[in-house]
């Protein structure tokens, strides 16, 4: 059935039922298969409240965490350009409910978080902040950034970048959520990053 798909999803999915038959292999029977997934997934319960567990926002439904940690927040990234691009105002949607479901796993706290200058096939590129941060409620966000310390520039491993002295772009981009941003850059922050809470 994948094989004959030709969905931008197929390869991946038949990839996917590749490696089952993969590992499958490696057991004698289907019965020991079952009992090794078993013992994985009772290792994994064992791991209690100090667990960081790493998913996808489709995985993540139905699942609740004290603090969910939402990285690549950016124009292009998510939403996601070639979904704008394939299915328009339909993928735009799609999208919203993923930035939906994201938020709304989080019992106590949700932290959304964007890079200003992001390596994207080796190179460099300037992004905006997604405009799903425009759409929280203000009175729900508290706007903080990185002072762009470990790693790159400061004291960081790296040395500075050559992006720490460029002008800000902030007066060519006027959404509400880039605002606040701004003016909570001019009260004390000035690195490469933010995020909201």
């Amino acid at each position: 059935m994948w094989q004959k798909d030709r969905s931008a999803d197929a390869a991946g999915r038949l990839d996917n039922l590749k490696e089952l038959v993969r590992s499958m292999e490696e057991f004698e029977n289907l019965q020991g298969f079952l009992e090794h997934i078993s013992l994985v997934m009772d290792r994994d319960g064992e791991a209690g409240d100090e667990a960081v567990s790493l998913m996808t926002l489709h995985s993540a439904k139905g699942l609740e965490f004290d603090n969910v940690f939402l990285p690549g927040w950016e124009e292009g990234l998510f939403p996601s350009q070639r979904t704008l691009d394939e299915q328009g105002r339909a993928g735009l949607e799609e999208e919203r409910r993923l930035a939906h479901v994201g938020l709304t796993r989080a019992r106590r706290r949700a932290k959304i978080y964007f890079a200003t200058n992001r390596r994207i096939h080796g190179t460099w590129s300037t992004t905006i902040p997604s405009r799903f941060l425009d759409e929280l409620p203000a009175h729900n966000v508290e706007i903080t950034e990185s002072k762009g310390g470990s790693g790159w520039g400061g004291s960081g491993g790296y040395g500075a970048s050559r992006f720490d002295n460029l002008e800000s772009f902030g007066s060519s981009y006027s959404t509400p959520g880039w605002q606040r941003a701004q003016a909570n850059r001019g009260r004390g922050g000035g690195g490469r990053g933010g995020g909201f809470e």
